[in-house]
């Protein structure tokens, strides 16, 4: 392909501002409700945004899933999505996306 100057000289990779958000420890439900605002009121002169952040555990149950795949009592709350999938263990844990 090339490189980045030659991929950008031909508009190929657009170089755009980023704001990049520390918000530390948040709920789960707290944050995927800020972040369904966020999406809802952009524009096209809106500044793309990287948020980087923890949540307690949850299991999250996708548009497909159904509560009763929940086999065990368990004390992580269990939260409706409206992604696809079944369900997703999310748990505290440090990792890079």
């Amino acid at each position: 392909m090339g490189d980045y100057g030659t991929l950008i000289s031909q508009n190929l990779i657009k170089m755009s501002k980023l704001i990049v958000r520390d918000l530390g420890l948040e709920g789960y439900s707290s944050v995927s409700h800020k972040m369904r605002e966020f999406t809802q009121q952009r524009t096209a002169n809106t500044t793309d945004e990287f948020w980087c952040l923890q949540h307690p555990a949850v299991f999250t149950l996708g548009a497909n899933a159904d509560q009763k795949h929940i086999l065990s009592h368990t004390d992580i709350p269990i939260v409706q999505s409206d992604r696809g999938g079944q369900h997703t263990s999310n748990e505290l844990r440090a990792e890079l996306a």
